[in-house]
């Protein structure tokens, strides 16, 4: 956990630098910049915003939870978002051909875990039922179909994947029986 600490928070100092132009300007440049959900994974950032790191070197960064392949759609098409904290989901569309650039960073593993409502006991209580997950072409999307894998079930016959969005409208979703499972970012 404290590898992940450190190198999260070195993150928080790449971003800054990269952030940073050539000298500091007397106004400060507007960013914005998404992740899919509120999660432990953007702590650093929302860290570094708090502490006014980016505001030091000239960026007023603003973050805001928006759905991967709306993110992805915004930066192609020029319009309000600059960057987005899904690496995984950007990666995927630059695969997809979109005009992507990638600055990441990793941890040792995705933080996703794929969870059932109480009348799932076993992968194969997932057949035939509906798995809530954020898009179809995101990070949280392959988790989704490398866990049910795992557990024996196909994604692309035994279940039906649903778009959601947000963690919190999946967990929802799960707790009134609208879908049977949701993947989920660490709380």
């Amino acid at each position: 956990m404290a590898k992940q600490i450190w190198i999260s928070l070195t993150l928080v100092a790449l971003l800054a630098s990269c952030f940073a132009g050539e000298g500091r300007a007397q106004t400060l440049e507007k960013v914005l910049i998404t992740h899919s959900s509120d999660s432990i994974s953007i702590t650093p950032l929302l860290y570094g915003i708090e502490k006014n790191f980016y505001r030091k070197e000239g960026i007023d960064l603003s973050f805001r939870v928006l759905r991967g392949d709306l993110a992805v759609s915004a930066i192609v098409s020029g319009k309000d978002v600059d960057y987005i904290y899904g690496a995984g989901t950007a990666f995927f569309a630059a695969v997809r051909g979109l005009p992507m650039k990638v600055f990441s960073h990793d941890f040792k593993s995705v933080f996703f875990y794929l969870m059932g409502n109480s009348r799932v006991q076993s992968g194969p209580d997932l057949k035939g039922k509906k798995v809530a997950v954020a898009s179809l072409s995101g990070t949280g999307a392959a988790a989704t179909r490398a866990s049910l894998k795992a557990l024996g079930v196909d994604p692309d016959r035994d279940i039906t994947l649903i778009v959601i969005g947000a963690a919190s409208v999946r967990m929802a979703a799960m707790e009134v029986g609208a879908v049977e499972a949701a993947i989920m970012p660490v709380p």
